[in-house]
């Protein structure tokens, strides 16, 4: 398993562990208005959420380019593996150039 992926996952099991230890009620304030009043868990799982979802459009317009470069490059790959290639020299003959002695 590579490193990165058991540090997300410790982070993840550590989170879990935070939120469901504090399931007391909270008002969560914008300025000074009150938002919502709910456990520390939702909000934590609801920020995760909500950044997941900002993240995922942020990069959506960057994965169309690269996946629209993808789909150019396999064409041109397509392309080139039609066109004959050059044959090889045959196993009995030289193809170094000598110069008279």
């Amino acid at each position: 398993m590579n490193l990165g992926v058991l540090g997300l996952l410790l982070l993840l099991v550590v989170i879990a562990g935070f939120t469901a230890s504090n399931l007391s009620p909270i008002t969560l304030m914008f300025w000074r208005w009150p938002l919502i009043a709910a456990p520390l868990s939702l909000i934590v799982v609801g920020a995760a959420v909500f950044g997941a979802i900002v993240v995922m459009f942020i990069s959506w317009p960057g994965h169309r380019h690269l996946r629209a470069r993808i789909r150019d490059l396999e064409g041109r790959l397509r392309v080139l593996e039609v066109q004959p290639r050059e044959a090889p020299p045959a196993a009995g003959q030289d193809d170094t150039r000598r110069f008279p002695s």
